[in-house]
């Protein structure tokens, strides 16, 4: 799992709930959008999670470098909606 975020309490978190879902999850934490490109290029994820929220993040950016197979999730605690569509 790469996960787009600037801070490292959410990978934290992240990888707690997953353990108690019964996931051994292998997350790497980038902190920008430009990373994160870096990143899938290197390496086969198998899922992309990104805050929109975060500094540096623009999900919308990486859409054309991400392979077709591999899901980009939205992480966010509010969200606009009309923003994300744009």
């Amino acid at each position: 799992t790469l996960l787009i975020d600037d801070s490292d309490t959410l990978l934290a978190d992240l990888v707690e709930v997953l353990q108690a879902g019964g996931f051994a999850p292998v997350v790497e934490r980038v902190g920008s959008a430009d990373a994160a490109m870096s990143r899938l290029a290197d390496s086969p994820w198998d899922v992309v999670l990104a805050d929109p929220s975060a500094e540096g993040c623009d999900p919308s950016g990486l859409l054309p470098h991400m392979p077709s197979h591999v899901p980009l999730v939205l992480l966010a605690e509010r969200i606009d909606t009309r923003a994300v569509v744009q």
